[in-house]
């Protein structure tokens, strides 16, 4: 088996997730750990300003030189030794954007975090540019405060655009919570969105997708309960090109419980094509990520704890 992306073919394009939510729900927060523990995926984090995030000194490599070209790195990009890279937008985002396109063979993908008031939804339109692909919404409310800043008069609109426009919303601060106020909070945003709703902490893999290099691919055909711990995960390898109604009937019937499912696969109508299957929360996608490289063709699904495990291999089972 050999990963996706090779010297002869194009470099995968780099699945772009934006982060957003108000001010104070804990978007840092979430960065920081995924900058501390990215559990195995090398990201790319863009912010508004370095002094934001906390990076862990240890993290920090000691030089300031591309391991590639030895060319020295612009001030607004630091390197971290688990491979991840954290930018500034100083120079505004269509640039940065640019110059993370030139670490795409050193990185998996592209986390985008929006500014307090900012519109999650718009930015993840910057996904469709050459070199990325979208990879999801996710928008952080806080409990102890959402549904007062959603009814505010002059934040209020902000609020819920946000949240509406989410494909998966992650319920911060549950440490400061109690339960009935994690209910009451995950009732109001059934009636606000359509979104998935989890509680932090959320793993990595849950948020971002599960990566699909080489390296991390399972090899048992329907389990890999060890990635990530607590939740359902399943992996499915295709023998040959699947066809385009079976991806349509598995992107409509995606189970309950699912968070993230991510496929590299043939399609029979462009078998010569590598097609890249999505899911994030209540979204689902699916694009050419270029030619077919001679990989294996692969599927993992990742679910919420108690999720029923045969309803997932049914469910990739659809993929024929």
């Amino acid at each position: 088996m050999q990963a996706h992306g090779s010297a002869n073919s194009p470099s995968p394009r780099l699945p772009l997730t934006v982060v957003g939510g108000y001010l104070g729900a804990g978007k840092t927060t979430l960065l920081n750990a995924l900058l501390s523990d990215p559990q195995g995926q090398r990201i790319a984090i863009l912010v508004n300003d370095f002094g934001e995030v906390d990076i862990d000194g240890r993290l920090l490599e000691a030089s300031s030189e591309d391991p590639h070209s030895g060319k020295p790195l612009a001030g607004d990009i630091l390197t971290l030794a688990n491979g991840c890279i954290c930018c500034s937008m100083v120079d505004g985002f269509a640039e940065t954007l640019e110059t993370v396109r030139g670490f795409a063979d050193r990185i998996d993908r592209v986390v985008v975090e929006v500014s307090g008031v900012g519109d999650p939804r718009q930015v993840a339109r910057w996904g469709q540019l050459p070199g990325f692909t979208p990879d999801g919404v996710i928008v952080l409310v806080d409990p102890l405060s959402i549904r007062a800043r959603a009814s505010d008069r002059y934040v209020g609109e902000t609020v819920v655009r946000q949240v509406a426009g989410a494909d998966l919303v992650v319920i911060s601060r549950t440490d400061l919570a109690d339960e009935d106020l994690l209910v009451e909070t995950e009732t109001w945003l059934a009636t606000t969105t359509g979104a998935m709703v989890v509680r932090s902490p959320v793993p990595a893999a849950v948020l971002l997708g599960p990566p699909l290099r080489i390296d991390h691919v399972a090899t048992d055909n329907d389990d890999a309960r060890s990635t990530p711990p607590d939740h359902v995960s399943i992996v499915r390898h295709l023998d040959a090109p699947v066809s385009r109604a079976s991806v349509e009937a598995w992107m409509a019937t995606r189970p309950l419980g699912v968070a993230r499912a991510k496929g590299l696969v043939r399609i029979d109508d462009r078998p010569d094509d590598r097609s890249v299957l999505q899911v994030c929360g209540s979204s689902a996608t699916v694009t050419v990520d270029g030619p077919w490289d001679g990989g294996d063709a692969v599927v993992v699904a990742i679910a919420l704890p108690g999720t029923p495990r045969a309803g997932l291999v049914k469910w990739l089972g659809l993929l024929r």
